[in-house]
This record gives C-alpha cells, sequence and structure tokens, in this order.
C-alpha cells in the first residue's frame, strides 16, 4: 500500500485472535475503502489496525463497518449485501482465494497431535457418584408453615399424579354425542 511506519497512529492495545495469542499492532491507519461496483457502492473512511504478519488477507471487516453500512454477510455464499440509494450494492468472495488464504495460514504449522483415548488417572478413585453434603429430609407441601398451601391430591397417589379419565369439561360433548357431517 505505501504507507510508511511513521503514518500510522499508535495503539496501545494489543490483537487477540481465535487462538488466544495476542499481536501488538505496528499502529492504526486511516483509509477510504469502496465496496461495490459503481453505481450500487459505497465509500466510507475506516480504521484498520496493521500487523507485521505473513497471513494471506489484506484486510479483515470488522462488525463495526458492516453494521455501519447495514450489510448482510453470507460466508456461505461468500457474498456481502448492503442497500445503496442506487439499489443493492454487492462484494462477492471467490473460492480460489479464500483456499489460497487458508493454505498460506497453515503454512509451517504442526498438526496437533491428540491421543485416542485418555487413560484414568492412576491416584484418583473412579466414583460414579457423589455423596450428598448433608441428609435431606421430605417435606410435604400442606406442613410447609410458611406457604400454607395444602397438597394436591395426587401427591399421595403413586405414579405420575395424572388421571386416567380426567373428568369432562362443562359444556364440552363427547364424539358420540356431536353430529357428524357427510359432505
Amino acid at each position: 500500500m505505501g504507507l510508511k511506519t511513521d503514518q500510522l497512529t499508535p495503539v496501545e492495545m494489543p490483537l487477540f485472535g481465535f487462538s488466544k495469542v495476542s499481536v501488538q499492532p505496528m499502529g492504526r491507519a486511516r483509509l477510504p475503502i469502496t465496496l461495490g461496483m459503481a453505481p450500487n457502492n459505497v465509500t466510507k473512511m475506516v480504521d484498520f489496525l496493521v500487523i507485521r504478519s505473513m497471513l494471506g488477507y489484506n484486510a479483515i471487516l470488522d462488525r463495526g463497518l458492516i453494521g455501519h453500512i447495514k450489510a448482510v454477510p453470507s460466508s456461505l455464499h461468500q457474498k456481502m449485501k448492503f442497500p445503496t440509494p442506487y439499489g443493492i450494492g454487492e462484494v462477492l468472495g471467490s473460492q480460489r482465494e479464500s483456499r489460497r488464504c487458508y493454505v498460506l495460514s497453515l503454512r509451517d504449522k504442526q498438526p496437533l497431535a491428540v491421543p485416542d483415548t485418555v487413560p484414568p488417572a492412576a491416584d484418583q478413585p473412579s466414583t460414579s457418584r457423589g455423596t450428598p453434603a448433608e441428609d435431606l429430609l421430605p417435606v410435604r407441601v400442606d406442613d410447609d408453615p410458611e406457604h400454607g398451601a395444602p397438597a394436591p391430591e395426587w401427591l399421595d397417589s403413586p405414579g405420575t399424579g395424572v388421571d386416567d379419565d380426567p373428568p369432562e369439561r362443562e359444556g364440552s360433548e363427547s364424539q358420540e354425542k356431536r353430529p357428524s357431517r357427510e359432505k
């Protein structure tokens, strides 16, 4: 891009990636960015953090810019659409470029060795369930003096407490009493 170090605004805060590794930016550069093709394009001034890295990416747009231009990105379609005064603008990604950037980012990386099984620790006993810290006593709802609510009838009956034959509601008719309609 032709920017010199003295043209960058100093930045004190490190940049953290997905791997939680921090990178100290060289500085901040405020540059114009044009998204889309005329007449359906948008030009904005954007702050970019400049880092010294061998990544294959030229720039990464943040959520602030995407939200500011009211864009809708789709990583599946590698496309971003946004409204403009003349219609809908779009930025198209390239499958070939994405693959090239991905391959460059993996260069000189060692594959992570993951064991198939993790052996149990020899010094720790195997327990299937912990023991409670204290003994708990069952309490009936109607025995609770604070709430004073009577226990429901189904609490004393075995099972789930759901009646097998619930009583019919007033105003409802059984299937036999309903007239059938034939067409």
